[in-house]
């Protein structure tokens, strides 16, 4: 019998969760539901301008964990312009878009011709609602239908409005896709951008790629930029494994354990601490990391960080998370989504110019007469225009409000996570409903179990929870 299966949303979780069903050799009737025409890009790998660049080597970028080269051998046989490119190579984001819609579409061919009935309904899910013979869901446009489970990916929210500019002439709230948010930008103005992360990387590379001239500040609370992403080969972990992770952990003992990943590995522990500490200066700190070159622990500490996050965070008592939060979460980013080397040595440059600066302590941004004026810790900064690039200030994002979550919410169906998004089963992803009892038929992927899983924007964890999904899925699984 086959089992029917809806998806909410379009975007790399959706697709990754296609492609595990897909192989999972089970029989499905698979609804998509999704307003935007391209199935795959979202809103992290939709067309943009080539100088926004994955932040991971091309070979390690995959739907699949167990074909870390599945994309670049897309990109080789797809792409003219890339036909000989090299896995170690830091490749436009909109190629993983046009890849991930690639094979949204070969997968649902697949489905169909093995007996599948495979529908894409472009438009807004508004309403859902579970009964004894499955999901009544209902669309803005008036559809109504049933589906034996629903799966709801509905990516990542935008950009947040931090200093209520939004309505000030010469506020860019959302930069995304770069192409069109800040093509119009005067080479001579002097530029404001919110944030220091990968986002706030992106929109000072494309500018400066467009010739720019005028001053660019990149401003936030700590001032840290994403650390410089290393060639090195990780080494096998020794002491955060299943065990240990299983026996308990507080953020002392994980600090420890990383400590004797790198010292078990004969790596500079003090070396390392440099980049896990805050404080030093942005610029000086980039210059060292440049001027190191590839980094030997960094994969390391990266693998060591991302394998045991998943399985630690739903495990660690609330006041852990809170100190997590608040001293190493910002240190955590920085590491595990590092820019690549090119786009360090290019922000260098400008910064050795004097054209691009960072600032730390952040206290307001306001619009007055003469433009913008942001005051930090170093006193205060003007700019011709704001670009904001601030996500939630626990970078963990909250849920927007939408008819659909409203409702789930507002019927007990759902609840929030305290820590960001909705609250899921930790095993099985399926959405814990006001009591705490998880659903049988509803379940979510991706950004939306950000408070459970912590980490969620990594391709590596999406299509691992993808996998484990298809197996709650499957027809064999009752209901609960």
């Amino acid at each position: 019998m086959k089992r029917a299966v809806c998806i909410v949303g379009g975007g790399a979780a959706a697709v990754s969760l296609l492609d595990a069903l897909q192989r999972h050799g089970d029989h499905y009737d698979v609804t998509i539901v999704e307003p935007a025409d391209t199935l795959g890009p979202g809103r992290a790998y939709q067309a943009d301008s080539d100088s926004a660049l994955l932040n991971q080597q091309a070979g390690r970028m995959s739907l699949r964990n167990s074909e870390p080269d599945h994309f670049i051998k897309w990109v080789r046989g797809h792409d003219e312009q890339f036909s000989t490119a090299e896995n170690s190579e830091f490749l436009p984001r909109r190629l993983f878009g046009q890849y991930l819609n690639f094979h949204a579409h070969r997968t649902l061919e697949s489905l169909r011709e093995s007996g599948s009935d495979v529908r894409i309904i472009r438009d807004v899910v508004t309403s859902a609602h579970e009964d004894f013979g499955g999901v009544w869901l209902g669309t803005a446009g008036g559809t109504t239908f049933r589906s034996d489970r629903v799966v709801l990916c509905t990516g990542t929210g935008g950009p947040v409005d931090a200093y209520e500019l939004a309505k000030q002439p010469g506020y860019v709230h959302d930069p995304y896709p770069l192409r069109d948010q800040l093509p119009d930008v005067a080479a001579d103005r002097d530029v404001l951008v919110l944030g220091t992360g990968l986002t706030a990387v992106d929109i000072a590379l494309y500018l400066l790629d467009r010739g720019h001239r005028g001053a660019i500040s990149m401003l936030s609370r700590r001032g840290v930029l994403p650390a410089v992403r290393s060639f090195a080969a990780a080494r096998p972990l020794r002491y955060l494994t299943g065990d240990a992770l299983a026996a308990g952990m507080s953020c002392g003992r994980l600090l420890r354990e990383l400590r004797n990943e790198l010292r078990a590995a004969g790596f500079d522990v003090a070396e390392a601490a440099r980049d896990l500490g805050v404080g030093e200066p942005a610029h000086q700190r980039l210059a060292r990391q440049v001027a190191a070159g590839d980094v030997p622990w960094q994969p390391t500490l990266i693998q060591a960080a991302m394998q045991s996050i998943e399985r630690l965070w739903p495990l660690l008592p609330a006041r852990e998370r809170d100190r997590f939060m608040r001293r190493w979460h910002h240190v955590f980013n920085s590491l595990v989504n590092p820019m690549p080397p090119r786009t360090a040595h290019r922000l260098l440059s400008a910064m050795d110019a004097g054209q691009l600066t960072v600032h730390s302590g952040v206290n307001s941004v306001v619009r007055d007469s003469d433009g913008f004026l942001a005051t930090t810790m170093s006193g205060q900064v003007r700019g011709d225009l704001v670009v904001n690039a601030i996500r939630e200030e626990t970078g963990i994002t909250n849920i927007a409000s939408t008819a659909l979550l409203d409702g789930l919410i507002g019927d007990g169906a759902a609840r929030v996570h305290p820590y960001g998004g909705i609250d899921v089963d930790p095993g099985t992803n399926a959405i814990l409903d006001r009591a705490g009892v998880p659903s049988s038929r509803l379940f979510a992927l991706g950004q939306l179990t950000c408070g459970v899983h912590y980490y969620t924007s990594s391709m590596t964890m999406i299509t691992r929870r993808a996998a484990m999904l298809a197996g709650e899925l499957s027809p064999a699984m009752a209901v609960r």
